[in-house]
């Protein structure tokens, strides 16, 4: 299975809150990829995540809670990624 597709099959299971280690629980921008997101690419260590609103695509992007999702999905993936936000068309 590649990466993408482990990523897919397993993304509501990834995310679910017994998953997520404490300092992570209170991070509106975890909160935004649980409830506003999927996964729709994974190739050369980079997740591209799509978003159905702007604010909550915009707020991910901001530097620090950026880093704290892509720590997210070093500790539930193992190993690092970094994260690519994109804006799903209507």
């Amino acid at each position: 299975m590649t990466p993408q597709e482990h990523l897919q099959a397993n993304w509501a299971a990834l995310l679910r809150q017994d998953r997520i280690p404490p300092q992570f629980h209170k991070n509106t921008g975890v909160y935004y990829v649980r409830g506003y997101a999927r996964p729709t690419v994974v190739e050369d260590g980079c997740i591209t995540l799509e978003f159905n609103k702007a604010i909550y695509k915009e707020h991910v992007e901001k530097l620090e809670t950026r880093r704290e999702v892509e720590k997210l999905f070093e500790y539930i993936l193992g190993k690092p990624y970094r994260l690519k936000c994109t804006l799903a068309h209507d």
